[in-house]
């Protein structure tokens, strides 16, 4: 007997066989992020992956909290998967969508490290996933961020260094009059 549950918000279906495993379902769009997903250890979730543009690059990435500690597999089918990388308790996949193909991925949690607590592995594991489009190989965040930085630099150079030149200036002119005083 399949129990089916349907959150409305975030397109999610998840059901349960006979046999206890679970299995859910989800669609991911580019840049929305889904939050507070749910897997137990082994249990596998399979994303569609929608309104992706064909020739572009996506990176999809799972955080989640690094007191829970849990691998996450993610298999993108279909695709060119450029990289993938763990960065703290954040995994990460790179792919190049080459066609207008069905897209989907496939995210399976595994349960690692020893507890004091066994039964606190028992718990799911909770993440956040996001499909993010890649620009030139970096996401939008990233970009913004250069820009921050290059604007910041830009106004330190037209604002901050005439600023600095000027008390540089005074100082040593300051320091100048100062030695000749005491060379009289």
């Amino acid at each position: 007997m399949c129990v089916i549950v349907w959150w409305v918000f975030v397109g999610v279906v998840t059901y349960s066989h006979a046999d206890g495993r679970k299995r859910c379902f989800g669609v991911l769009t580019p840049d929305e992020e889904i939050f507070d997903e749910l897997l137990h250890d082994k249990e596998q979730c399979l994303y569609k992956l929608q309104d992706i543009i064909p020739g572009s690059s996506y990176e999809l990435k799972i955080s989640y909290r690094a007191t829970i500690p849990t691998d996450f597999l993610i298999d993108v089918r279909h695709s060119n998967v450029s990289s993938g990388r763990r960065l703290l308790n954040i995994e990460k996949t790179q792919f190049s969508v080459a066609s207008g193909k069905y897209y989907e991925a496939m995210v399976v949690a595994h349960r690692t490290g020893v507890s004091v607590y066994p039964e606190a592995l028992k718990d799911p594991a909770v993440f956040n996933i996001v499909l993010s489009t890649l620009y030139y190989g970096l996401p939008w965040e990233v970009w913004k961020l250069v820009g921050l930085i290059l604007l910041s630099i830009v106004a330190s150079v037209f604002w901050l260094n005439p600023w600095l030149l000027n008390f540089i200036e005074r100082s040593t002119a300051h320091l100048k009059k100062d030695e000749q005083s005491h060379v009289e």
